[in-house]
């Protein structure tokens, strides 16, 4: 594999910690938690919280884990992460919305493949 720039770097960076951000919250609104609740379960402020779902924040594996284990969703974790080394292996989009279209289709699959239950899935609004 060829070296990455600095700028595909901080790329890759800030699309992982989007897509971990998104992760959670469709997970954590499936299950009608508040950012506040979760954040609360956690030991995070809200605002910190709130920062990590929009990708804004550096966070560690542990700590994402962690966010995992308290929504239920660590079999989702484990395709959710291939399929981020997938993205990744195929070389990210520069297009931000390519970029958008991928992160739906990848909340798509997590909710229709993992959970068969209208209850679970993400409504369409958010």
């Amino acid at each position: 594999m060829a070296k990455l720039s600095d700028e595909e770097v901080v790329e890759r960076v800030l699309f992982y910690r989007k897509m971990c951000g998104e992760f959670a919250r469709r997970y954590r609104s499936a299950r009608s938690l508040t950012p506040y609740t979760l954040s609360e379960l956690i030991g995070w402020t809200e605002d910190k919280y709130v920062a990590f779902e929009l990708g804004c924040i550096a966070f560690s594996d542990d700590e994402f884990i962690s966010i995992c284990r308290y929504l239920g969703a660590e079999k989702e974790l484990k395709i959710f992460m291939e399929n981020l080394e997938e993205a990744f292996n195929n070389g990210l989009k520069s297009n931000n919305k390519e970029n958008s279209e991928f992160l739906e289709s990848l909340g798509i699959k997590f909710t229709l493949s993992v959970h068969n239950s209208d209850k679970l899935a993400p409504s369409e609004s958010e």
